[in-house]
């Protein structure tokens, strides 16, 4: 990601004994890039659904939980952006794996386009997402 996306020439993994930080640091000449990988996983409901048969509900919106959800876990990466030293003058990006759930099929637009319409409204400027959506629809 950093590589192809950004450019990086130099990237590799950040090692610390402290708690709050970001995952990868990237160099491109002077500039510096800083990547949080989080993953948010499938849903109680549908775990619950691979082992019994309840009636599972389709939707085709983003439900509140999910919103919840994806905002608290892109929330959670800021700290750990900010964390270094030289955050403030570096480029940081939050890299969000959702792992979207069957019983979420959105009618008109695929699930990827849904989540982004969503990441779009919580976006905060100095902080970027991407996110790849796995999906059974995609």
């Amino acid at each position: 990601m950093l590589r192809r996306n950004f450019v990086c020439e130099k990237i590799r993994f950040i090692r610390s004994n402290e708690v709050r930080r970001p995952d990868l640091i990237g160099e491109r000449g002077s500039l510096i890039y800083y990547l949080e990988v989080k993953t948010i996983n499938h849903s109680q409901e549908e775990r619950d659904g691979w082992y019994k048969e309840p009636p599972l509900r389709c939707i085709t919106s983003l439900t509140r939980e999910l919103k919840k959800k994806i905002e608290d876990t892109y929330l959670g990466a800021i700290p750990q952006l900010t964390a270094p030293p030289n955050a403030q003058v570096a480029k940081k990006i939050v890299l969000l794996v959702l792992d979207a759930d069957y019983t979420f099929d959105p009618i008109d637009k695929t699930v990827a386009d849904a989540v982004l319409e969503y990441l779009c409204l919580i976006e905060r400027p100095d902080f970027d997402i991407i996110c790849h959506v796995r999906s059974p629809w995609n």
